[in-house]
């Protein structure tokens, strides 16, 4: 009840980053009291910013388990698009990314380590640093 009250009345929440599986697992029981609140300035670091959405997926180097998946999120932001964090700029993971991309359609802003994205209305409003989008357009045929 005091975590519910505290979303509640904060002007901004803060969702760390960490093992996205551990950290779902904690925020899940507060899901609908954030969905009430999603309206508040929410900022996610890292994997708590790929929890946010309804799915999200997470490459074999960043995933604890070192394989490709994808996972249900807290579904405060539906996948017009969806995230990478910690990008990296090899073949490999970039080759992985496209394929990610072609499975799922949609465009990927890769999000490198010194990047971050506003998400407003379920879109991205402005981008700092360095972020990049897979999408058609950048694909090699």
């Amino acid at each position: 009840d005091e975590t519910k009250e505290k979303i509640k009345t904060s002007d901004i929440i803060l969702i760390p980053g960490g093992n996205p599986d551990m950290l779902y697992s904690k925020l899940e029981p507060y899901r609908e009291q954030l969905y009430k609140n999603s309206d508040k300035i929410i900022i996610g670091e890292s994997a708590g910013a790929v929890v946010l959405f309804d799915r999200y997926f997470l490459t074999k180097e960043n995933n604890f388990y070192k394989t490709m998946e994808f996972y249900d999120g807290l579904r405060l932001i539906k996948n017009n698009f969806y995230i990478d964090v910690h990008t990296r700029d090899n073949e490999d993971y970039q080759n992985e990314l496209n394929f990610i991309y072609n499975k799922i359609g949609r465009p990927i802003y890769e999000i490198y380590n010194n990047g971050s994205i506003v998400i407003e209305n379920n879109q991205v409003m402005r981008t700092f640093g360095t972020v990049e989008c897979i999408d058609r357009s950048r694909l090699k045929e």
